[in-house]
């Protein structure tokens, strides 16, 4: 195309515009395709041609036993999976030129080596689609925090309407606790990921990090980890929707009403940027620099937090379903500690009764406020409609939850074991296939988090204070039903950890469900979209920012990453950069 153009407009008699903009139409072409393709330009006089030749490898990167992207799991590694993976394989990189000379006149190799070129390249058209869901994305995150923060500091939230609360304080706390989530989604994939890792590798390199795996890998105190951190990052999205969600009928910048609605009444705004900066961005550069990610003491002081809220018992009503579906498999429970004593046993138990004693005062205070339309539920709704949107969404939740647990439990199934069961078979083959495993966690991580918004504006009481207080409790109570907490604790335990539980203990059962293949077409769906893709672009920089090294270079002495882009994904994020600029 680029050929054709450049033989028609660079010829006698063409214009000076006409030729501006042709060449501003080549530069553009050859930024997206530089990179991918050998370009060769040349001039002569008014004529001007262009070579285009094979497929280009990678230059530059690191060698496969020091690849930091190996977790992506992926021959391209445009797409990388923000989830909690397990096992991935990794992908070859070619380390300098003379390893490149060498590899590409091997003759042992060269059949190899073009199905490899063939299966990674990409058409120039699809190089072009990613850079603008780039482009795209870092424009719809830009608005949607402008947005967000307007109506902060124009008093239009809920932390100004119902709690008073300073603009400039709930700006603080909004950011605050964004940087708290990012943490948590980062912190744990971290923590589980080094697990395996001998800790004498980096006590001395990052001590820090060798204080927090300590503490956390000690006993049974992962499990314990997760289950509190669960409930910890429900908290905060609620407390960030408490901070950042539009009161109704709130307008800034004089934005047209279907923009306000959209962006402000639905939180579509608030949405986007909790996800793609406090969950999506984080994620991304911890799954491969575990190490430098959680060296820090705000890491120490959210595994102390997540371990003392499983250890106040307000979650342990999980435990009974953990110990059923232990009698029902008649598999045992697996600990790294010794038998409970009768003390310990006492006290777990009385934590158990009163995690249920809570869970059922909490559902009773929700299900009464969905009834008395006393809710964020949007106007217009009728109560036993928001009641049924309510548990179908802690369905939705818990399916996707307990899906994740089950995939990975099933990646390594033999096929024929596999095939008994013909609708875990389909959904199952649909979601290894090819890049859709880390399709799916991406996609998936979204529409929880949008699950969780939207439940959080259900289950939120905006009863006023002093009137018509839930079952006639006292104003100060009141006030504390208002913060959304009892639907925290609803939606973590019923909506999060029950489901994850069922999975683990039944994953070929739990795929079994025809649902699940809707719910895994629309997660890849979001992810097509690439509307969260801006997470790519802050992790690129963000890395660059605070010096963050892959593991490798502490655990196996690769060489340091400099600014230099590796990944056919950062490159592709560099071109952004550079056509903006």
């Amino acid at each position: 195309v680029m050929i054709i153009i450049l033989r028609v407009n660079f010829t006698n008699g063409t214009s000076n515009e006409t030729k501006k903009t042709v060449h501003l139409v080549s530069l553009l072409y050859l930024i997206m395709v530089e990179g991918l393709y050998d370009l060769e330009l040349s001039t002569q006089g008014s004529n001007c041609s262009i070579a285009i030749g094979d497929f280009k490898p990678a230059v530059g990167a690191v060698t496969a036993e020091a690849d930091p992207y190996a977790v992506h799991g992926a021959d391209d590694d445009e797409e990388a999976s923000v989830g909690d993976i397990e096992e991935m394989k990794p992908h070859p990189h070619v380390n300098d030129l003379d390893t490149l000379e060498k590899y590409l006149t091997s003759e042992e190799k060269e059949s190899s080596s073009d199905k490899d070129e063939k299966k990674k390249s990409r058409s120039v058209i699809g190089a072009v689609l990613g850079c603008f869901k780039y482009l795209y994305s870092m424009t719809f995150l830009i608005f949607s925090v402008f947005i967000v923060m307007m109506s902060i500091f124009t008093k239009q939230t809920g932390a100004a309407a119902v709690y008073n609360i300073p603009p400039v304080a709930t700006f603080f706390i909004f950011w605050c606790l964004i940087l708290w989530l990012a943490m948590m989604e980062g912190g744990q994939g971290c923590l589980v990921g080094l697990q395996p890792v001998k800790k004498d590798k980096y006590i001395q390199s990052h001590p820090i990090t060798h204080k927090n795996t300590t503490l956390v890998h000690k006993g049974d105190n992962m499990a314990r980890f997760i289950i509190g951190r669960q409930f910890l990052v429900v908290l905060v999205i609620f407390l960030i929707n408490t901070c950042g969600a539009a009161i109704e009928e709130a307008e800034v910048l004089g934005l047209p009403s279907a923009v306000t609605f959209t962006f402000l009444a639905n939180g579509v705004a608030m949405m986007a940027t909790t996800i793609i900066i406090g969950q999506l961005t984080p994620q991304v550069n911890a799954v491969v620099c575990m190490l430098d990610f959680i060296n820090n003491y705000f890491m120490t002081f959210t595994s102390y937090v997540s371990l003392f809220i499983e250890f106040s018992g307000i979650l342990h009503s999980v435990y009974l379903v953990q110990i059923g579906f232990s009698k029902i498999t008649a598999q045992p429970i697996k600990s790294n500690e010794p038998p409970r004593n009768a003390a310990q046993n006492l006290f777990f138990w009385g934590r158990v009764l009163l995690s249920l004693a809570i869970l059922g005062f909490a559902l009773a205070v929700t299900l009464q406020a969905l009834f008395d339309g006393d809710t964020a539920m949007w106007d217009g709704v009728p109560p036993s409609v928001s009641v049924i949107v309510f548990f179908l969404l802690l369905v939705v939740v818990g399916l996707m939850e307990g899906m994740q647990i089950a995939a990975f439990a099933l990646q390594k199934m033999p096929k024929e074991e596999l095939k008994q069961s013909p609708v875990a078979y389909v959904n199952c083959t649909l979601m290894f296939a090819g890049q859709n495993l880390q399709a799916f966690l991406i996609g998936r991580q979204i529409f929880v988090a949008i699950c969780i918004f939207i439940v959080a504006r259900i289950s939120t009481l905006t009863i006023e204070v002093g009137k018509n207080n839930v079952f006639g409790v006292s104003n100060g109570l009141q006030a504390f039903f208002n913060t959304g907490l009892l639907g925290a604790v609803v939606l973590t335990i019923i909506g999060s950890l029950a489901w994850r539980i069922i999975a683990s203990s039944f994953p070929l059962a739990f795929m079994s469900n025809p649902v699940i293949y809707i719910i895994i077409r629309f997660c890849l769906l979001l992810e097509a979209t690439g509307i969260c893709s801006a997470s790519w672009v802050l992790a690129r920089y963000h890395k660059r920012i605070v010096g963050y090294q892959p593991d490798e270079v502490y655990l196996k002495g690769a060489e340091k990453h400099t600014s230099a882009s590796v990944t056919r994904c950062e490159k592709n994020v560099d071109r952004v950069v550079t056509v903006i600029r």
